[in-house]
């Protein structure tokens, strides 16, 4: 993994983006929550050739 050494076009940055470091952290299998996220179906087309897409019609 590659650190960032700059940032460019931060003109349109958000403005929250500099306080994300600022915000409580914890892991994804520290999140009571996070077993919703087992159950979530996406419908985005993978990223290479598949012999099922589109996926059938619930």
């Amino acid at each position: 993994m590659l650190a960032p050494w700059i940032q460019y076009g931060i003109e349109g940055r958000l403005p929250f983006v500099d306080d994300l470091a600022a915000l409580p952290a914890r892991r994804t299998d520290q999140d009571e929550k996070a077993a919703d996220l087992a159950r979530i179906v996406p419908f985005q087309h993978p990223d290479h050739d598949t012999a099922d897409w589109p996926p059938p019609a619930s």
